[in-house]
């Protein structure tokens, strides 16, 4: 990390520091169980501005950027797809320490098209950038609007995960994976109106307001 620095260095420090005062440093499993995913959200808030200057130039007004996935989202997301981790102790155990590495949409954001055609001349123009710097790779595209599809609220797109290279930045070379949602205008405003209703579903707001959701639905 020393090496990397970079303007997020001071994030990573925070978690650092909130570990020193919590009595949570090296030798506790707490501090095993964050650090990977700190260091991950410090490294991708150096990605993002980049990422999001490449697609800006690309794709101009249709491009709308994400906010970098919070470190407690990463852990939500982990528990979901990795229970058998849980109770593994990240001290002994390499795969628990860096479990966040399965994690592709920490970096993401989306491209809005005005119907299918647009929406495919968009997958094609995603996947001829693998050359040069900035470049993407595409690697992975999942479709949700076929018809076996299982999707949340009626909402579809098409995720494209691939590998971002911002080249060299000030000596040292930045990649990362990331995801860029391809949204129909009229599944964009699906989207907009089911966020929060999603958001307390998942639990975001807590257990009890997530229970609650569930019992109304």
């Amino acid at each position: 990390w020393q090496e990397i620095r970079f303007d997020a260095r001071p994030e990573f420090d925070q978690f650092l520091e909130a570990q020193r005062e919590q009595g949570l440093f090296s030798g506790h499993q707490a501090f095993w169980r964050g650090i990977g995913c700190a260091f991950l959200h410090a490294y991708a808030s150096v990605v993002n501005p980049h990422f999001a200057s490449f697609m800006s130039a690309l794709f101009g007004s249709r491009f709308q950027g994400g906010p970098v996935k919070s470190t407690s989202r990463m852990k939500t997301k982990l528990a979901e797809d990795t229970p058998h981790l849980a109770y593994v102790d990240p001290r002994g155990s390499p795969e628990a320490r860096t479990a966040c590495g399965i994690l592709g949409d920490v970096v993401r954001g989306s491209v809005c098209c005005d119907g299918a055609e647009e929406m495919v001349r968009t997958l094609h123009q995603l996947q001829q950038l693998g050359t040069g710097k900035p470049s993407l790779e595409v690697w992975r595209i999942k479709n949700t609007h076929r018809p076996e599809a299982e999707v949340v609220g009626g909402y579809r797109d098409v995720k494209v995960l691939g590998l971002f290279d911002a080249g060299t930045v000030d000596g040292v070379r930045l990649s990362m994976i990331v995801e860029i949602q391809v949204v129909d205008t009229v599944f964009l405003e699906v989207k907009k109106f089911m966020h929060k209703a999603y958001a307390v579903g998942r639990g975001d707001f807590g257990r009890w307001r997530a229970s609650m959701a569930a019992r109304c639905s």
